[in-house]
Order: C-alpha cells, then structure tokens, then sequence
C-alpha cells in the first residue's frame, strides 16, 4: 500500500521546513560584536608588546626594524644569524601593524628572502616573507589582525 500522494508531499515538505528553519535563522543573523576582555586595548599610535621572530635564509649582516624614523630594533652582526627572535614594541592602529625592515646581507649574497613573524600579546601570529635580490632590502611590512585592536 503507498498511501495518498500528496499527504507524503506535505509531511516531506514540514519535515524538511522543520529542518531548514533553524539552519537559515542560524546562517542569515548578525552576531554580537565580541569584545575581547583578555586583550590590551590600543589606543591610535599606541605600541602593544609583540614576540617578533625573523627566519633567513642567508646569515645577515644587520638588521633593523623600524616606525618611520624611530629605530624599534636592531641586530648587527648576530651571532648564529639565522633566527632572530625578540619582544618589540610594536605600534598599532586599527588592528593593524606597519613597519619597515632593513636587512643587509654579506656582498656575493644571491637572491634570498626572510620571513618575519609577529605575534602581539593577546593576538595570533602573523607572518610575510620578504624577498630580495641584492646586497640589502627596505620594505614596508603590514601586518593586519580581524576583531578589536589588541
């Protein structure tokens, strides 16, 4: 026995209705905007504490990071040179950390590139590499972080 056609229609149709509600009230509302309360908040052009790491390729000679004309940190002649690590300071404004790199290499150095690592406190890391093809590189680096400033 099969039953009335359209019976089954209509009891597939609320089933599926039942089902559906949920998922599209679910997908189609706005979330609450999250304030992150375990974060400092940064205030524009204030620095936050970051754990800075710079992996190389080839050993540099120095490096230096900077904010416009304000030396954040420099290595010269690091021993090992391969990884850098330390804790800057790091300026930010509006979930967002802008830098500029100087790196210079030993003369005869081929092409060769650096990855920076940044990672504020209260933030996740964030990395770019950074590529250069002669003795030395300037290059501004944004680094952006989604939510509340940190």
């Amino acid at each position: 026995m099969r039953g009335f056609p359209f019976l089954n229609l209509l009891i597939a149709l609320l089933l599926s209705g039942a089902v559906m509600l949920p998922l599209v009230y679910r997908a189609t509302r706005k979330a609450p905007a999250v304030e992150h309360l375990d974060s400092p908040a940064a205030e524009p052009g204030s620095t936050v504490s970051s754990h800075v790491s710079l992996r190389f390729v080839h050993a540099p000679v120095s490096v230096r990071l900077k904010n416009g004309e304000a030396v954040l940190h420099e290595w010269t002649s690091p021993i090992g040179g391969r990884l850098l690590e330390e804790t800057v300071a790091m300026p930010f404004h509006d979930s967002r950390a802008e830098f500029t790199v100087q790196i210079t290499w030993p003369a005869g150095t081929p092409e060769t590139m650096v990855e920076i690592k940044v990672e504020p406190d209260g933030k996740g890391a964030r990395s770019v590499n950074v590529w250069s093809s002669g003795a030395a590189t300037d290059e501004l680096v944004t680094l952006t972080w989604e939510g509340a400033a940190p």
